[in-house]
C-alpha cells in the first residue's frame, strides 16, 4: 500500500469485502442502504 494514498472509505471497504465473500449485488445494495441509514440515524439522535 502506498503511504501517500488516502484511507479507503467505509462503504468502499464494505463493498470490497462483500465482493470477496461473493455476496449477491442485491445483498450488497441492501447492506449499504442499512449502513447509510444507521450512520445517518446515529448522527441525528
Amino acid at each position: 500500500m502506498d503511504t501517500h494514498s488516502k484511507p479507503r472509505k467505509l462503504m468502499d471497504r464494505v463493498k470490497a469485502t462483500l465482493r470477496v465473500k461473493r455476496y449477491s449485488l442485491r445483498t450488497e445494495k441492501i447492506y449499504c442502504y442499512w449502513i447509510r441509514f444507521l450512520t445517518h440515524f446515529s448522527h441525528i439522535k
